[in-house]
């Protein structure tokens, strides 16, 4: 009799030691579970503060621009407040970085879109951007191929398409071609010739625009990319001769376009089209702000339109984690 209680007694114990496991697992689940939550929230509230914090990088930058043309409506030049580079802002428990870029210091893709292939003035766009990948040391025919796969990519309209759906279709992965203007330069990389390679020498120096116009301007143009104001002149100005220039300009900028040009050729004849798609003005600006809020980073690109004399629209944002 002894013996059979003392079993049931052992039984009884294992089951109450059971049960507690298991409600140690439990408890032990609902604690992880909880504290995941907490983690949860607790990243997405600092990623939401991180984003607020670029905004206000965005509506600074505004302001900066504002002023600018408060104070000197005249040209847009490097050596004004906005194109200060490494900005760097505390805040509490983080810190904003950003920067201000003449987005008429790029070359426009949509500037690509030309209806009549037959007119030298509509295609100097295109010779310009083969000129750009040549100075850049892509070969000429694979230059060529690039920039019509480019304008067909961009353009609309069905007269003269050499690289149209059928181009993307027998790829591995189809997919259609653009027929309309980029909303974002990274859309370059699926044209037709773009590799990687190629994507990472050529595109630092591309940018899409809500416009189809070419205009670069001749005071934002920076030192460390030359290769711009060589391709605008196609082939007349080297690229030693674009770093000369650039290293020359005057701290205020040139006030014309003539006055760039007479420093840039004075005793030589130049195409007359490069002086349509030069400039000393500006419309287009690109703000990049990036954030680190205690263990979250955001990132955001805008892009702001020159509405009037004095202010500006934002009429793109991108957010991600870095740019």
């Amino acid at each position: 009799m002894s013996t059979g209680l003392s079993a049931q007694r052992g039984v009884a114990l294992l089951t109450v030691l059971l049960v507690v496991a298991m409600m140690a697992l439990l408890v032990a689940e609902l604690t992880f579970g909880f504290r995941h939550q907490i983690r949860t929230v607790s990243s997405g509230q600092n990623m939401d503060q991180a984003r607020w914090y670029a905004r206000s990088a965005e509506e600074l930058a505004i302001q900066v621009l504002e002023q600018t043309f408060e104070d000197d409506d005249k040209v847009i030049h490097a050596g004004q407040a906005w194109a200060r580079s490494g900005m760097i802002f505390p805040v509490e428990q983080g810190q904003i970085a950003g920067e201000i870029t003449d987005a008429r210091s790029c070359f426009n893709i949509n500037a690509l879109a030309v209806d009549d292939m037959t007119k030298e003035q509509a295609t100097y766009p295109l010779e310009v951007f083969i000129s750009l990948m040549e100075v850049l040391e892509v070969d000429t025919f694979r230059a060529q191929r690039i920039a019509r796969a480019s304008r067909d990519w961009v353009y609309s309209g069905q007269k003269d398409v050499q690289y149209g759906d059928s181009t993307y279709l027998a790829r591995p992965m189809p997919y259609l071609a653009g027929r309309a203007p980029m909303r974002d330069i990274s859309e370059w990389r699926a044209v037709d010739g773009v590799n990687a390679e190629i994507a990472r020498t050529i595109m630092p120096y591309l940018c899409a625009l809500p416009e189809d116009d070419l205009l670069l301007n001749v005071n934002t143009l920076t030192k460390e990319k030359p290769a711009l104001l060589a391709a605008a002149f196609i082939g007349q100005l080297s690229l030693e001769q674009a770093e000369d220039i650039l290293a020359r300009r005057p701290s205020d900028g040139w006030e014309t376009v003539s006055e760039f040009l007479l420093e840039a050729r004075p005793s030589e004849e130049i195409n007359g089209a490069v002086s349509l798609i030069l400039t000393t003005e500006s419309k287009y600006f690109q703000v990049k702000a990036r954030v680190r809020y205690l263990d979250a980073e955001a990132g955001l690109v805008s892009l702001l339109q020159r509405k009037d004399k004095e202010s500006l629209q934002v009429i793109s944002r991108k957010y991600g984690a870095a740019f």
